[in-house]
């Protein structure tokens, strides 16, 4: 994969409750990123998990 490919993004919509909605943001303000990089770091961690 080229770095052009890496930083390539597809949008998505997710119908979330405000509480998990809220928790996402909190998460993602704690790594100093956003909600992409969280989503994709806690479906790395699942990775391993699973």
């Amino acid at each position: 994969m080229t770095a052009q490919e890496n930083n390539k993004r597809i949008q998505t919509n997710l119908d979330l409750s405000p509480e998990l909605y809220e928790t996402l943001n909190n998460l993602a303000q704690s790594i100093n990123g956003d909600n992409a990089e969280l989503l994709l770091k806690a479906s790395a961690l699942m990775e391993v998990g699973v």
